[in-house]
């Protein structure tokens, strides 16, 4: 009751004007009021709907005064409004990059590291018809809902002023949320480097 009289009062009175309208209102005043609605069962030709004091939907006869169908649409949107801003947003889950690795042959590298070495490096344009969109790049961190949201979130907000990487063999070891963003919107190339030398890797670090 408490959130049906935040949007209309007793004397509150609605027209109008054919079958789908009348219906329109009925159905969203059972979707703010929920199973104890009380509506009337049959459409009367061009009458006006009003609220008696059980707030109940009824036909009014002779009202003095009464509001349109899209006064009652814009109150049910305002509704609306409300009872999504009641829910939690949910969260994309949030990674640090500066921690980030990649992976080649099972010798794991740490993203910071390849971006130090790439500052020395010529820039170049690569086509992206020459990318292979077949292989898995994140096959160990994509295994649920919540990793798939998070490499779109890292797609959308991907910069593509930032070369990718490549391996002094050729191996892309970064930067695939770009090459996916530079696809999908229709370009034909990419900023590239390819690294003369790679970094030390994780597992030599760890022995030091």
């Amino acid at each position: 009751m408490t959130e049906i009289n935040r949007l209309f009062s007793k004397n509150d009175c609605f027209s109008y004007e054919s079958d789908y309208e009348f219906n329109g209102i009925i159905q969203r005043y059972k979707e703010i009021f929920g199973p104890l609605a009380k509506v009337p069962s049959e459409y009367e030709q061009d009458g006006v709907l009003g609220f008696n004091d059980d707030f109940e939907l009824v036909v009014v006869t002779n009202p003095s005064s009464y509001y349109s169908t899209l006064e009652f649409y814009s109150r049910y949107e305002t509704f609306l409004k409300e009872k999504i801003r009641e829910f939690p947003l949910v969260q994309v889950p949030e990674k640090n990059p500066m921690y980030e690795t990649c992976s080649i042959n099972g010798i794991d590298f740490l993203s910071r590291d390849l971006w130090e070495l790439a500052e020395d490096e010529q820039v170049f344009d690569m086509p992206l018809a020459g990318i292979c969109i077949d292989c898995e790049p994140w096959r160990n961190s994509l295994t649920n809902l919540s990793d798939f949201m998070f490499h779109m979130k890292r797609i959308e907000s991907a910069s593509l002023d930032y070369p990718i990487i490549l391996s002094p063999d050729g191996i892309i070891i970064d930067g695939y949320h770009r090459i996916c963003k530079a696809i999908m919107k229709g370009l034909e190339t990419i900023k590239a480097v390819r690294l003369s030398v790679m970094p030390e890797s994780l597992q030599t670090q760890a022995k030091e």
